[in-house]
C-alpha cells in the first residue's frame, strides 16, 4: 500500500515546489506591474497638481498686475499717492 496517503512517489513534491515557483514568479510579476500603475497613478496626479498650482499662480499673477493698475490709476486721478504708499 504505497500509494496511500503520505506514500507518494517523490516526483509529487517535486512539481509542487515547482508550480509553486512558477506562481511565486508570477506573483512578483503582478506585484511588479501593480506596482508599475500605482507609480503612472502617482506621477499622473503630480502633474494635475503641478498644472492646477501653475495655473493658480498665473491667475494670482494677473490679479496682482490689475490691483496696481489699479492703484497707479487712482493715484494719477485722484493725486492720492501723494498721500499713501503703494510699493510693496
Amino acid at each position: 500500500m504505497p500509494e496511500g496517503i503520505g506514500y507518494g512517489s517523490i516526483a509529487s513534491p517535486v512539481s509542487v515546489e515547482t508550480s509553486f515557483g512558477r506562481g511565486a514568479t508570477s506573483t512578483a510579476d503582478k506585484l511588479q506591474e501593480q506596482n508599475g500603475e500605482k507609480q503612472k497613478l502617482i506621477s499622473q496626479s503630480v502633474a494635475r497638481q503641478a498644472d492646477i498650482n501653475s495655473s493658480r499662480a498665473n491667475q494670482l499673477e494677473r490679479q496682482s498686475q490689475v490691483l496696481e493698475n489699479r492703484g497707479a490709476s487712482s493715484v494719477l486721478q485722484a493725486g492720492l499717492g501723494n498721500r499713501v504708499d503703494f510699493s510693496v
